[in-house]
């Protein structure tokens, strides 16, 4: 099966899962104890259209965190061009003897050799889900401009596409998209504190715990192991340039998804400090002055979606791409930088 194929397939099936939690979601918000845990119906409402999105971004992040763990997992001790690259059959004898694993001439690749280079194909069929998930999910965010993000989000999206689409067809970097996808573990943690907002509940224990394993989460995946896997790449990126046609050719596409990476990385800087004085409130908004104020506020303040690329991502990120609701930190940033007035906003209402 193609790549192409793959991508259409987990396209559909994104689709296909959107619509069932859709459905789901509207049963389930109707019921008399969705009505006594979240009286207010304009929530509901919110939770019941925007909330499928919700649902698909935490299985996506899910999904492609667990084998994100499973690509480093396999790939950690394989040589750096073999984590750097899948090569066709016409350039696996010459790259596995470049590498000093290569057998006897003529023979099959060795067992461990065999674990690699499936390893390395198995991350190129989860690249498939993820650019997948990203179409899905632009069409989404377009259908409901601006409602679930703006300008930043369509922007992120289409360029970790291109990111995606190019790394896919060049076979390249299947280790570092192991380290770069599972920074959308966090994802899970946001979504979970959009929907307790949303549910009126912004200023409750769940909220902040939500928000505080969110940024532990977020620290330990975009931070340090990202940072670790970024140091590692610089150092072996160079060799598998000559195997792509040189810089002229595949070289291009090799300093635009490392160019990306690089700069996610210090972008993940600038979230984290505004993640690291959202966890400190406890998740909560500063200014709120009460309950109420605190719930409402926290409503117009998540109006756009909260999740990753990352996020991700990507990071978050290149063949990522942070992302489950991808810009995952932007909108916390978003969330930040609309505080005061929402606050003033409540306070006048008051």
């Amino acid at each position: 099966m193609s790549d192409l194929q793959l991508f259409l397939i987990f396209l559909v099936l994104w689709q296909a899962g959107h619509m069932l939690s859709a459905a789901i979601l509207r049963r389930v918000l109707a019921t008399p104890t969705a009505r006594r845990l979240v009286p207010s119906p304009e929530c509901r409402a919110t939770l019941a259209a925007d909330g499928p999105s919700y649902v698909i971004s935490s299985v996506h992040a899910l999904v492609v965190t667990a084998r994100g763990i499973g690509h480093i997992r396999a790939l950690a001790l394989a040589p750096p061009l073999l984590q750097l690259h899948l090569p066709s059959t016409k350039t696996l004898p010459a790259v596995l003897a470049a590498s000093g694993v290569a057998g006897p001439v003529g023979a099959p690749p060795s067992p461990i050799v065999a674990t690699w280079l499936t390893a390395a194909r198995s991350a190129v069929t989860t690249n498939c889900m993820l650019g997948a998930y990203l179409a899905f999910d632009l069409v989404h965010v377009l259908a409901a401009y601006p409602r679930l993000g703006k300008a930043d989000t369509v922007a992120h999206h289409v360029a970790f596409l291109f990111c995606s689409a190019a790394a896919g067809a060049l076979h390249l970097f299947p280790f570092m998209f192991g380290w770069l996808v599972i920074g959308e573990a966090s994802t899970p943690m946001l979504n979970v504190r959009w929907a307790l907002i949303k549910a009126g509940r912004g200023d409750g224990q769940g909220v902040v715990w939500a928000s505080t394993v969110f940024a532990i989460i977020f620290f330990t995946t975009r931070f340090v192991i990202y940072g670790a896997g970024l140091l590692g790449l610089l150092r072996t990126v160079h060799q598998v340039v000559p195997w792509l046609g040189g810089w002229s050719r595949g070289g291009v596409f090799v300093v635009a998804i490392v160019a990306f990476v690089v700069a996610g990385w210090g972008l993940n800087m600038v979230w984290l400090r505004q993640i690291w004085q959202l966890a400190r409130r406890g998740g909560r908004r500063k200014g709120s002055k009460d309950k109420g104020a605190s719930d409402k506020a926290g409503a117009d303040a998540t109006e756009e979606r909260i999740g990753g690329q990352a996020e991700g991502g990507a990071k978050r990120r290149p063949v990522v791409a942070k992302g489950g609701r991808s810009a995952v930190a932007a909108a916390v940033a978003a969330i930040d930088a609309q505080e005061t007035a929402v606050a003033g906003r409540q306070g006048k209402r008051a």
